[in-house]
């Protein structure tokens, strides 16, 4: 009886973990999002070289910001002397 419960204990706490992963992933994304929006709405458009800079993101937190930005139909992505070019819709 009592390891069921340490297991119902120890599953509830990594459920709650996960949780509060994906809700700072989200945050976090959305934080992300923000930045790169600033950046292209001061521009016509910037290379991902040129949004890294202008927003001092590291590459998976630039594409995860992408990404979001993609998903909310806010950017348009192209490519542009083979490499990617974000501007706002």
């Amino acid at each position: 009886m009592q390891t069921l419960r340490s297991e119902l204990i120890a599953s509830s706490l990594k459920r709650m973990s996960n949780q509060n992963s994906r809700r700072m992933l989200k945050e976090k994304a959305g934080e992300t999002a923000g930045k790169i929006w600033n950046a292209l709405n001061e521009s016509e458009g910037l290379t991902a070289k040129q949004l890294k800079k202008a927003t001092k993101l590291v590459d998976k937190d630039l594409y995860l910001g992408l990404g979001w930005l993609l998903r909310e139909d806010k950017i348009s992505t192209s490519e542009v002397d083979g490499e990617l070019f974000a501007k706002l819709k």
